[in-house]
């Protein structure tokens, strides 16, 4: 169990959060206080996971043409920075990382995934420049009976 004040945020939450489904976080300003830093990251390091002082400050960007709101992170020596559309639907298109972490999303489409589980659906994985292929089937070890 993590003990944490209880205003404090976890930055494994912060993809969901920065998105402002619920409205302004932090109010439309910037934010201070605890944060359990990700979960992954804590173990890579092999780190315990507890909160820490940190801040997020939020700043107006241009992001390929659209407008964005820039969340930067400070925790510690540690920085992490999230690009999010200001427009719906508030998709989060970019973060970077103190630890080497460089993602932009390359290409999005608004699909009923729940309708897209049947053979021959995945020839839509060619529409994000994915193999066609399902991935691989992993078998469970000998002895191991999976379902019914």
């Amino acid at each position: 169990m993590v003990e944490t004040p209880p205003d404090a945020l976890y930055e494994d939450a912060l993809l969901i959060q920065l998105r402002e489904l619920d409205g302004p976080f932090a109010g439309g300003g910037d934010w201070q206080g605890s944060i359990v830093p990700s979960l992954w990251r804590g173990r890579r390091t092999h780190r315990e996971a507890r909160p820490v002082a940190a801040t997020i400050a939020r700043t107006e960007t241009d992001v390929d043409g659209a407008r964005a709101h820039r969340f930067a992170l400070a925790a510690g020596e540690y920085r992490r920075t999230f690009d999010v559309e200001a427009d719906a639907p508030h998709r989060v298109i970019a973060w970077t990382t103190s630890d080497g972490e460089d993602v932009r999303i390359r290409e999005s489409a608004r699909l009923k995934y729940w309708e897209l589980n049947h053979p021959g659906d995945e020839a839509r994985r060619e529409e994000f420049g994915l193999p066609s292929e399902s991935a691989p089937t992993i078998e469970p070890p000998a002895g191991i009976t999976i379902g019914p």
